[in-house]
């Protein structure tokens, strides 16, 4: 990811951008909205290290680990309604829900 981040950080793009406080019901949703703007603001599917990335956000294991629940709640906000932010807050908070799911499966 940090090749990535590298990449694309001076990169002007605004991206849909979950804010770090979601509840635990809305996480796949957010998983699902940074995914989606990974894969269609940098077209993730033309470099390899950004598809193993993309395949990873939407792993079993990782939606598993970040996500009490299994399916979206109708109260969940829609990936269109979040916040735009830089490429640099976007990582950020990418990160962070990343970190997020890697310490809930080492507590499992």
């Amino acid at each position: 990811m940090e090749a990535l981040r590298g990449n694309m950080q001076n990169n002007d793009q605004m991206l849909n951008t979950p804010t770090v406080d979601i509840e635990d019901v809305c996480c796949l949703s957010a998983l699902q909205c940074l995914s989606a703007s990974l894969n269609v603001q940098y077209n993730v599917t033309e470099n390899k290290p950004k598809t193993k990335l993309l395949k990873s956000l939407r792993s079993h294991i990782t939606v598993r680990g970040l996500c009490n629940a299994g399916s979206v709640q109708s109260t969940c906000q829609d990936c269109t309604s979040h916040p735009k932010e830089n490429a640099t807050t976007f990582f950020n908070r990418l990160e962070s829900f990343i970190q997020k799911a890697i310490t809930r499966l080492y507590t499992i």
